[in-house]
Order: C-alpha cells, then structure tokens, then sequence
C-alpha cells in the first residue's frame, strides 16, 4: 500500500497510510507513538464515501474551477462550513478540494465529505493552537518551504501531479495557473501536515507545556546526586520504575523483570532480543560502572527516562530504569477554542463522536450545535 509518507516525508512519528484519513499523534491522539488524531467512532462513518479505482493513466484530478454547493454561515457568508478561533475558517470549496485531491490516491482514498470536514476541523485547531498558545503560527515562508520540500522529496509523483493539477498547477510552467489554486493546495494539502507535526513537537516537548514533568526531572536529578534510590524516588513521585536485561547481541533466553525484586529469566517465547538493545547499550549504558546512572534524561515523545547500570556479565546489562511520564491532557485542561458549525448534518455527526482528544479543547458557540 502507498504510505503518505512516500509524498512528504515529513512524517517523523508516523507514516501515514491512505486509508487513514484522520490524524495524527501517539500517545497523546495516537502513538501521531500520530498528532495524530483517531476518527475513535467513527471511522465507518467516515469509509462510507470511497474513491473508484484510479490507475496511473486515468487519474482525474477534478475541475479546478468547479463551484461547491452553497451553505451559509451564521453570519451569512456564502459557503462558510464552520468557524473555529480567530481565523479557522472551512468552506465548501475546501471539503470540494479535499475529496478531489484524496481522489488522486485511487480505490484506497478515503474521501468523503465527512473525513474531509475532520482533516480541515483538526488542521484549523491545530493552527489555532500554535498561534494562541505557542506563539509560533505557520507563516507564508513556512508553506513555500513545505511546498518545495514536497516537491523535492516525495516519493509518488504520479499523485503528487494529480493532486496539484486539480489546483490549477501548470507542469509545463511550473506555476499554478488558476486564479487562488496556490493558496487551496496550501490550505486543503500542505496545512494539515505543518499543523498536525509542529503541534505535536509543542504538545510533547514544550518546557511551559510539560512544566510539571520537567519539575520531576529536576527533582530527580538533585535527590539522586544525594544518593535516593530509583525505587523510593518513584514510591514519592509516582514514576515508573523497572528493571532490565539488555544484550549487545542475541541471546537465547531473554532477561526482564517489572518488578524491584530481582533479574529473572523471561518464559521460553518471551520478549525477542532487539536490535535495538544494542544501540540503547552503546548509548546509554557503554560508559558506565555499576552504580553509575546516566547524567541526562533520555527523551521520548512519552516521557523522560533515567537508567543506572546494576552490573555487566558476559556482555549482560542488568540495569534500573525510572520513568517520568509526560501529560497527555492537554486539550482536556486548555483554555477552549471557540466553534460554530454551521452545516446540520455535519453538526449531527459531530455529536455522535467520541474518543477524538482534539474536539475537547472545542466551544460550540453557534445555537444550531451543542458540542460534546
């Protein structure tokens, strides 16, 4: 199957396949460890509208110049879908723009009206957000440089054409001859992409964000250099503590504990030996003593972890780990982000979802829609 990844290669957490239209990330949506966030619910809903078969010669890319049906918006623009922040706004023409470009991907595309108001809902929550909270917005520089990495390192040019053709692009000019066609491939195409990563990298690494799990960290790294053990640290914080077994090469029988008792065998068919055992070994725990513990936090996109080396035997790493975990409420406990919808049916299916973490930070203002 074609990975979305084989167009931009931006994906640093996850690789996302055609059949998956909704975002992005883990564990905080998915796990974008996927910003990305699930359809949780509604993912049926959402297949209800699929693409037919397209080969590589047959690509129809849609009318560039086709006019959406109309809607009005409360405040009665023509074509408006819904308003989220300051100026997330969806149209018509965008959920139009969505379906034919998602067209491009053939029978694996999933573009139907629904999946393309979500994709266009979490991309103007996610802008919101890094404007508001962030204070880093995505600037016209930031697209234009989006726009041409795509353009450098994709993967599938064949779609990659077709998508840009039904925005109007010309190939033999290199230009977008289509009157605004530039500005709605950034909007439909590229914005989801920008929004979905940079607000991933904010929720999930941010100091002021993770303020409480750098606190730890911290606290951590003093009361250890004071002699606390990894196990009464974590009985005080609430961490993580495990212990491990790592090899540099594979073994027969695997070694992992849970628990602070002791370094026991695991039962034959147990965890397999990793590579990557090796390279934890020769970053982390290759220059150590026994009793010595890492001088850094190692970062993950979940949560910081210390190690200290226990002993080595026969190429055997015995070692503690503790494990601070980082906050994955973030939209639960945020300032909320105003909302009105404008469109009945999609009011109605909105209603009907959840399990999708983006849609807590969400106030539904307009009288036509109470949001979950």
């Amino acid at each position: 199957m074609l990975m979305l990844s084989d167009l931009s290669m931006d994906c640093v957490h996850v690789r996302f396949s055609t059949r998956y239209p909704g975002l992005f990330f883990l564990p905080l949506f998915l796990t974008l460890t996927v910003y990305s966030l699930t359809f949780a619910g509604v993912s049926s809903d959402i297949r209800g509208s699929k693409a037919p078969s397209v080969s590589a010669g047959s690509r129809s890319p849609g009318n560039a110049h086709a006019k959406p049906a109309k809607a009005e918006g409360k405040s009665g623009e023509t074509g408006v879908v819904a308003k989220t922040g300051e100026k997330g706004v969806i149209t018509e023409l965008d959920l139009a723009d969505f379906s034919a470009a998602e067209s491009c991907y053939g029978s694996d595309a999933i573009n139907s009206r629904k999946a393309g108001f979500m994709r266009m809902l979490e991309a103007s929550v996610g802008e919101e957000i890094l404007s508001r909270n962030a204070g880093a917005g995505i600037t016209s520089a930031d697209y234009e440089a989006e726009l041409a990495r795509v353009d450098r390192e994709t993967r599938a040019p064949e779609i990659l054409d077709c998508i840009k053709k039904h925005f109007g692009f010309d190939k033999e000019s290199g230009k977008f001859t289509v009157a605004g066609g530039r500005d709605r491939y950034k909007k439909v195409f590229l914005r989801k992409y920008l929004a979905q990563n940079r607000l991933f990298r904010f929720i999930h690494y941010d100091p002021k964000v993770q303020a409480e799990a750098y606190r730890i960290k911290g606290a951590v790294l003093e009361q250890t250099s004071g002699g606390a053990s990894f196990a009464a640290l974590a009985a005080k914080y609430g961490l993580v503590y495990s212990t491990h077994q790592y090899t540099v090469e594979e073994r027969k029988t695997d070694m992992v504990n849970n628990s602070s008792q002791s370094f026991a065998a695991a039962p034959e068919g147990g965890i397999p030996w990793s590579p990557f055992e090796k390279q934890f070994i020769e970053e982390h725990l290759a220059g150590l003593k026994p009793g010595d513990m890492g001088k850094a936090a190692i970062e993950s996109d979940d949560d910081f972890q210390f190690v200290r080396l226990v002993s080595v035997t026969d190429g055997k790493y015995d070692f503690e780990s503790l494990r601070i975990k980082k906050r994955d409420d973030y939209f639960r406990t945020s300032e909320k982000l105003r909302c009105a919808i404008y469109d009945a049916e999609l009011n109605k299916w909105l209603l009907g979802i959840s399990g999708n973490p983006m849609l807590g930070i969400l106030q539904f203002n307009n009288p036509v829609y109470q949001g979950p």
